[in-house]
C-alpha cells in the first residue's frame, strides 16, 4: 500500500522488494506469498474521488517478469475497471 500511494504507475512487486526503503515486513509479505504460490505481480494504484484510494493488484505463480507491454495492458484494465465500478454506483 505505502508503494501504490508514491507511485501513480503500475509497479512490479520486484520492484518494491528489492527498493531499499522497503522494510523487513514488507519484504516477509512477499514471501509469503510466494510460499502460497504468487510468486510475482504487479500493482496498478487508482485514485478515487472525494481522495479515496485505491489499487488493483495481477499476480502469477511463476517468477516471470511482466514485460512493459503486458504492465501497460494491465494497467488499462484496471483504469477501465475502476471506471465501470464507478458507472454502477447510484448516486
Amino acid at each position: 500500500m505505502k508503494t501504490s500511494r508514491k507511485r501513480s504507475g503500475a509497479y512490479r512487486w520486484t520492484d518494491v522488494y528489492e527498493d531499499a526503503s522497503s522494510t523487513e515486513e514488507e519484504r516477509r509479505v512477499l514471501d509469503e506469498a510466494a510460499t502460497f504460490g504468487i510468486r510475482s505481480g504487479v500493482s496498478v494504484p487508482l485514485d478515487g474521488p472525494n481522495g479515496r484510494f485505491a489499487f488493483m493488484s495481477f499476480a502469477q505463480r511463476c517468477d516471470r517478469t511482466l514485460q512493459n507491454r503486458a504492465m501497460t495492458y494491465l494497467q488499462l484494465a484496471a483504469v477501465n475497471f475502476i471506471e465501470w465500478a464507478r458507472s454502477l454506483q447510484v448516486e
